[in-house]
């Protein structure tokens, strides 16, 4: 079994549906990998396209044991982005499911394991609503760190000091 950090850089969201009728978009991701999960801010529309674009530009690390390829199934090798929209304050509504993303991350672990770190570059990934259609598109960076003993994870509460997909 092979030990290592499990980087996510969650960069920006574009074309996203609006949830609300009302008010401003305040789109947040919930980012999930094996059991564990992680939160982002709520985006920030930046530029000149600052309605379309949203962005978060936030790391999450996750510990993450690598299984041999008979212990764990391909589907289940991935990180879910589920895209949430958070409600209002003034309103007692709960916060509004907007889409979900799915990377699967085999072939990362797979090599990443076996030469030392691998890394999947910026990406867009589709966001996929309830109703299977699709609704614009996440742009995420996914990188894999063996670890060779425990000092070497610097992992405190799912954010890592210095990133793995800028090296």
């Amino acid at each position: 079994m092979t030990r290592g950090i499990l980087e996510v850089l969650l960069i920006a969201g574009c074309d996203l549906k609006k949830a609300h009728f009302f008010g401003k978009r305040n789109p947040y991701v919930i980012i999930k990998y094996d059991y564990h999960s992680r939160t982002s801010k709520i985006a920030q529309g930046k530029g000149p396209h600052s309605r379309r674009k949203r962005v978060w530009d936030e790391t999450f690390t996750f510990d993450v044991d690598y299984p041999d390829a008979e212990l764990k199934k391909d589907h289940e090798l991935k990180i879910s982005f589920t895209v949430m929209e958070r409600s209002h304050s003034c309103c007692f509504i709960k916060d509004t499911f907007i889409g979900e993303a799915t990377v699967y991350i085999k072939d990362v672990l797979s090599l990443g394991a076996e030469v030392g770190k691998a890394a999947i570059r910026p990406t867009e990934y589709r966001v996929v609503l309830r109703n299977k259609v699709y609704h614009g598109e996440i742009r995420v960076a996914v990188s894999f760190r063996k670890v060779e003993d425990e000092k070497d994870q610097d992992v405190e509460d799912g954010k890592k000091v210095q990133s793995l997909i800028n090296e």
